[in-house]
């Protein structure tokens, strides 16, 4: 028999994505807005830039910093509770004013450039071992011993003539090595000035223009002393000359000497009278009045 009311027949439920979307609309657009709220306000954090000449090292925050991982030059993203360090692989240059004790026991200040930069492919390290102040724990330092175990082995006038050459080639060499083991290379050391006291610069000055003075003096004396010896050489060659001429003329030279010269006499237009055969074999010469009543 059949009842009165049928028994209520469930709705008909929509299948498909679309249905679902429909079903959970709400839902979704609350996590998409924050999601998005979440990306802007830690985008610092999430988002970073390697630029040219660097190099960055994560961290994070379960397993502390990646060794075996370098993240070079591009954009990357990472979760926010982690941090990338960048690093500039470039390098850099830092002025350092470091006083020095000398031998006597004089205070130097000595002003330096330092150029310097990481060690490539070895960031991780450093941040893990130093850290991003890495200037001021190994490049300083290290600088500072360098220049104090080179420079205080001098005399203060010795640092006045000091060719600087060698002694940045000593200091940057001493600082290189010890760097270098905490993944830092320091690429040269340039010394800009030695600054000296006072009263010893004056004293130093004054020491040297002696010795110029003691140096013009010994050169003066030399000058004077190849002169001389010029001059008898000189000398020495005149004497020579005129022994060689004097033995060089024989009284047959003085007789033919005697002839040429009568010779060009007899040619003149004066009145002369020659006489050959005279005195030593040479003819006399003499003068025949010119005129009438003379």
């Amino acid at each position: 028999m059949d009842t009165m009311f049928d028994e209520p027949q469930p709705e008909f439920q929509a299948k498909g994505p679309r249905a679902w979307i429909r079903r959970h609309g709400f839902g979704i657009t609350i996590t998409t807005l924050l999601v998005m709220l979440t990306f802007v306000v830690f985008w610092h954090r999430i988002v970073y830039t390697v630029r040219s000449g660097q190099e960055a090292v994560l961290w994070k925050r379960l397993s502390g910093t990646q060794i075996d991982l370098i993240y070079k030059e591009g954009t990357h993203l990472i979760f926010p509770w982690d941090q990338l360090f960048i690093y500039d692989l470039r390098i850099q240059t830092t002025d350092y004013s470091v006083p020095v004790l000398s031998t006597d026991g004089l205070e130097i200040m000595v002003e330096v450039t330092v150029r310097y930069h990481p060690e490539s492919k070895t960031v991780p390290q450093l941040h893990k071992e130093v850290g991003p102040e890495y200037a001021e724990r190994i490049v300083f330092p290290e600088v500072v011993t360098a220049v104090r175990e080179v420079i205080g082995r001098y005399r203060p006038e010795q640092l006045y003539t000091l060719r600087t050459d060698d002694t940045q080639r000593q200091i940057a060499q001493r600082a290189a090595n010890q760097a270098r083991e905490r993944y830092v290379a320091i690429d040269d050391v340039l010394i800009r000035r030695l600054g000296l006291p006072e009263m010893v610069q004056q004293a130093i000055q004054r020491k040297l223009n002696q010795e110029q003075e003691a140096l013009e003096y010994e050169y003066r004396i030399a000058k004077e002393r190849r002169e001389a010896q010029r001059k008898d050489i000189e000398a020495d060659g005149i004497v020579a000359f005129q022994k060689k001429v004097a033995s060089s003329i024989t009284p047959q030279l003085l007789q033919w000497k005697g002839v040429e010269a009568t010779l060009e006499l007899s040619k003149s237009t004066n009145a002369k009278m020659v006489i050959v055969g005279g005195k030593d074999g040479l003819p006399l010469i003499l003068n025949t009045p010119s005129g009438p009543g003379q």
